[in-house]
């Protein structure tokens, strides 16, 4: 089936909006009368009914909407419930009515009706149960009970006795009242504190089951009416055998081809299921641990600090202490006259005088009128991932792509949003935690994100880091059909998937403009407001993670810069983000391009001041410590932040792996799309003419001519794009031409001219 354009998704959205307005407009009006009808109940209308229709008698009626009002009451009144409890009865009408004039999903309004109606038998039943034990005259009563109410409590009376009745009665009011109030309080806190409440089900829950499945009816409702919708789709047409959901990304046609509904729900109902990590996986913080400069060290090295400057004729005064993790922070306020710079320049001297094993001096600190003097502590603390995901700062965070970094020089909670950055370069040397950071980044996504919510795209060239990963390959992590590796370790392979990320990202840019949306949040949120009305489905958010650049550099430059920095450039609106790490950080590797495509920078211990250039354009990475020790430069912060990462062992990794490969798989998982034109040259044999590219001889008279086999000649000299050029490349290779690819040189020519002459007489 042929998807429908967007003009016919809005004229069939406003038709249907319109009929639900004016049915709901219609149900309404029908509660407000059934309510004054109710309201303005006279038992002598009820009694006398037939002469009040008897047009000979002439009798009003008291009733405020007349005789059909005075038949409504009594016919709900006196015959159903009673006066007071039938008063459910347009209360049930008038939800019905609201949810479809505000197009709300029906899931709750099914919950509230069922309450509303419960709660009219009950007190239907216990007005009559007054009459039938005899506390109050059943005439008096009869008005107020109706015949349902006095059937039910002779029943119950007969069935259970009096002292039964009223138990079973009371009962049935407290769990009610206990379901309510539960159910109630789970909605107000859904709409008022939905980032925390997101955040908490990263615990283990720990409350009744019926407090529970109430919770899960809210998350539950909006799949639920996406089941319901596409079962009830007149336009559905035909599901996809599984080879053409494979096929779906071999042209830009086949990518807008409508998915099945079977899978669908499908999914929907796997992430249903999906039971969050709970955070007792990682290692609790140490209790006992003494770590950390003592109040008396801190009041002894303000001391020395303030005599080693008037040594050497500066006057400062330290005004505040800092005390964190791994360093002390020393705020030092100068005297009046006293150059930032000569403080900067006793960094020696000062380490000297204090026994320092690492020190750095900050001047100013951003927003301070005071010079920070960062002294490594003696017996420096571990800060744990678990100490830093259960904190307000992380838990409270709306965002599925929240990172637990770690702790400030002053011990606070240090978190950062991905999608905010929206890209990240991780610098350092081996061993300054660089890749622990990584496996941070991706567990504080792992907390919190379903598969549905995010997948992973991980290129570790080094085999080692990330291969651990490779177990949630039906879950979390995505790869391209036809590679054999989920977790990338050869370069050629990575910039096949480089390459995919760029075509997914162009899809994506087809469908947030067919939606008029302009992010991927906005898309997603109107993909789920429309969602009995198309074929779309949310997207997930892609993290693509490479976790040694300087390997791919090294054999694949260009190939693996041009993707790269174009993702970086276009990919944020579309959701996907790119965390970018290597332990060279050197000009070569970390590009000119590459760099100004990276606002969000981490930089680890290094070894030379250039090298600090390189990550942050200023100094004071070659002072760090190591082992976590990092300065991150926010996009928005003028000066970079001090930050003790977070320790994440092997242990903890598995812990967490293993939990979610628990977790049933998500039938519809992303896959990585694969170019039409790049999967057909795969099959191709070396000399099948037909499927070779139209301007096939004229590039290879251009590489023989030149004498160079590159891709960027090709796209200068035919004025073609970078993916085409690199068909060509490849066509020319198999048809040998050109021969196999060399790292960053241009590839070696193998014919000269006369193989165009046997072409000619081919």
């Amino acid at each position: 089936m042929a998807p429908r354009s967007g003009n016919q998704r809005s004229t069939r959205r406003k038709s249907s909006s319109s009929a639900s307005f004016w049915w709901g407009f219609a149900l309404l009006t029908v509660a407000g009368l059934l309510f004054l009808s109710l309201v303005s109940y006279s038992a002598r209308d009820s009694d006398g009914l037939p002469e009040l229709f008897d047009g000979r008698s002439g009798v009003a009626a008291d009733n405020w909407i007349g005789k059909p009002g005075a038949l409504i009451a009594y016919a709900l009144g006196t015959l159903l419930f009673g006066r007071w409890a039938a008063l459910g009865i347009p209360l049930i009408v008038g939800i019905w009515g609201w949810t479809l004039l505000r197009r709300l999903l029906w899931q709750r309004a099914f919950v509230l009706m069922a309450v509303t109606l419960s709660a009219s038998v009950w007190l239907s039943s216990a007005i009559g149960l007054l009459g039938a034990l005899g506390a109050v005259d059943h005439a008096a009563l009869f008005h107020h009970e109706g015949n349902f109410g006095w059937q039910a409590s002779l029943w119950l009376v007969g069935f259970l006795n009096g002292i039964g009745a009223v138990l079973v009665m009371l009962l049935i009011l407290i769990g009610g009242l206990a379901l309510s109030v539960a159910g109630f309080a789970g909605l107000f806190e859904r709409k008022v504190h939905t980032a925390i409440d997101r955040a908490s089900r990263l615990k283990t829950p720990r409350v009744p089951a019926t407090w529970f499945l109430w919770r899960r009816w809210g998350e539950e409702e909006q799949r639920e009416e996406i089941e319901t919708s596409l079962d009830t789709d007149p336009e559905s047409g035909n599901g996809h055998t599984t080879a053409e959901l494979q096929n779906l990304s071999k042209s830009r046609a086949a990518r807008k081809t409508p998915l099945a509904r079977s899978q669908l729900a499908i999914q929907i109902e796997d992430r249903s299921g999906y039971v969050f990590p709970p955070i007792d996986l990682f290692n609790p913080p140490r209790s006992d641990d003494e770590s950390g400069m003592s109040p008396e060290e801190q009041q002894r090295n303000s001391v020395l600090l303030e005599k080693t400057l008037a040594t050497f004729g500066v006057q400062a005064k330290v005004v505040h202490v800092n005390p964190g993790p791994v360093i002390t922070r020393f705020d030092l306020e100068p005297a009046p006259g006293v150059k930032v710079s000569r403080i900067e320049s006793l960094a020696d001297d000062i380490a000297l005088a204090l026994r320092a094993r690492g020190l750095r001096i900050l001047a100013p600190i951003p927003g301070v009128a005071a010079v920070g003097v960062e002294i490594a502590n003696i017996k420096p603390a571990t800060v744990t991932f678990r100490e830093v995901a259960e904190s307000p700062n992380y838990q409270s965070s709306a965002s599925k792509l929240t990172v637990a970094l770690g702790r400030t020089v002053s011990g606070e909670i240090f978190v950062c949003d991905l999608a905010a950055l929206p890209h990240l370069l991780i610098a350092g040397t081996t061993g300054s935690g660089k890749s622990v950071c990584v496996n941070t980044i991706i567990a504080s996504i792992l907390l919190r994100a379903t598969p549905q919510d995010v997948q992973l795209v991980l290129i570790d060239p080094k085999k080692l880091e990330l291969s651990a990963y490779n177990e949630l390959r039906n879950h979390h992590v995505t790869h391209r059909p036809d590679l054999s590796e989920y977790v990338v370790t050869r370069p050629d392979e990575a910039v096949k998937v480089l390459r995919s990320c760029l075509v997914e990202m162009e899809r994506r840019y087809d469908l947030l403009a067919e939606r008029g949306t302009r992010n991927l949040a906005e898309y997603n949120e109107a993909v789920r407001q429309d969602a009995g009305e198309g074929d779309e489905k949310p997207l997930p958010y892609i993290v693509v993670v490479v976790d040694e650049l300087a390997d791919l550099m090294v054999t694949a430059q260009r190939e693996v810069e041009e993707p790269i920095a174009r993702l970086a450039q276009l990919a944020r609106a579309v959701g996907i983000h790119l965390v970018v790490a290597t332990q060279r950080p050197s000009v070569d590797v970390i590009t000119g391009v590459i760099k100004a495509n990276f606002p969000a920078r981490i930089a680890f211990r290094v070894a030379m001041k250039v090298d600090s250039r390189t990550i942050l354009d200023t100094n004071g990475a070659e002072m760090l410590l190591g082992q976590g020790d990092m300065l991150f430069q926010h996009p928005e912060e003028p000066a970079a932040t001090r930050v003790q990462g977070a320790l994440l062992t092997g242990p903890e990794i598995s812990r967490l792996i293993s939990h979610i490969c628990r977790q049933s798989a998500p039938r519809d998982k992303l896959t990585l799309p694969v170019e039409a034109e790049e999967a057909g040259d795969a099959g191709t044999p070396a000399l099948d003419v037909d499927s070779r590219d139209p301007l096939f001889m004229e590039a290879a008279k251009i590489v023989v001519r030149t004498g160079q086999g590159s891709v960027s000649i090709l796209q200068r000299r035919l004025k073609i794009g970078y993916s085409r050029a690199a068909r060509l490349i490849d066509q020319l290779e198999r048809a040998g031409v050109v021969g196999p690819f060399d790292g960053s040189r241009a590839r070696a020519v193998l014919v000269d001219e006369h193989y165009f002459d046997i072409h000619d007489e081919q």
